[in-house]
């Protein structure tokens, strides 16, 4: 008989996810969702995960690398004006004034 030494992390719909994001009290909480979830969250997931990062506590001087990825990952992608001004505004709570000037160079 096999047993798992930990818990397969639960399927969570996208609403669920976005939920998850939105209550998440502290960074670690985020990065373990992205860790868990990254690989099948969308825009809008990334996004919130962004701005809640911006929301939250936090302890580290500059972008963890999980956190830059999201960061690669939304560049990739062309943002709403919405998406634009919570980035950037989740950047600069973050201190990552590099990433949003690489956001700002995509403007027209």
């Amino acid at each position: 008989i096999w047993f798992w030494s930990s818990p397969l992390p639960m399927a969570l719909s996208a609403r669920q996810l976005t939920a998850k994001i939105s209550k998440s009290k502290n960074i670690k909480a985020l990065q373990s969702l992205y860790q868990l979830h990254g690989d099948r969250m969308d825009r809008l997931h990334l996004s919130a995960l962004l701005h809640r990062c911006g929301q939250v506590p936090k302890s580290e001087v500059g972008l963890p690398v999980w956190l830059k990825e999201v960061v690669g990952r939304l560049h990739c992608d062309a943002k709403t004006p919405r998406e634009l001004a919570s980035g950037l505004w989740a950047l600069a709570k973050l201190r990552a004034m590099a990433e949003a000037e690489e956001w700002l160079k995509e403007l027209p």
